[in-house]
């Protein structure tokens, strides 16, 4: 279910630079506490929600979606040419399909066929957001992943290569 206030209160502030692009950790604990500060915000004023100190701290969509493009950005340039022209989206629906990540498509032996990769973000976030390293491998996982679909792979396929 999509919260009406889930995006409203969002810093709008351009992420800061860092090397090779992925933030840095001290860019993640800095996110993650203006987001729980965000959320305690939240809760105070519209008390709708009871704070329980384990919900997991949002980042914002500036942030993740440089883990999305710094995934795209290091795969190799042959890989990163199959993916011109099919849109990487970040999505917040992973809940409700039971996935971090999904391709829609026939691959490239069907460019006819319009492509595209959806990361999604809050199953992403719910379980590895704890962890800046351990969510960048896996938003990493999750792309290269779906770019094995794209390449011809089915999901049995794509498990046997390791993602």
């Amino acid at each position: 279910m999509r919260l009406p206030w889930s995006r409203r209160q969002r810093a709008t502030a351009p992420p800061p630079a860092s090397t090779h692009g992925w933030p840095s950790e001290a860019e993640y604990v800095a996110a993650q506490a203006a987001a729980q500060r965000r959320f305690s915000e939240r809760i105070a004023n519209e008390g709708a929600l009871v704070a329980t100190g384990t919900e997991p701290p949002l980042v914002s969509d500036e942030f993740f979606a440089r883990l999305v493009k710094a995934s795209i950005d290091e795969l190799p340039k042959q890989f990163r040419r199959t993916l011109d022209g099919v849109p990487v989206m970040i999505a917040d629906r992973g809940g409700a399909v039971g996935a971090y990540g999904l391709y829609h498509g026939m691959g490239i032996t069907h460019p006819e066929v319009p492509a595209q990769i959806i990361v999604f973000r809050d199953t992403l976030m719910r379980d590895f957001g704890h962890d800046p390293h351990l969510l960048a491998e896996q938003v990493r996982r999750v792309v290269r992943h779906e770019l094995g679909h794209h390449l011809g792979f089915d999901e049995d396929g794509v498990r046997r290569l390791g993602l």
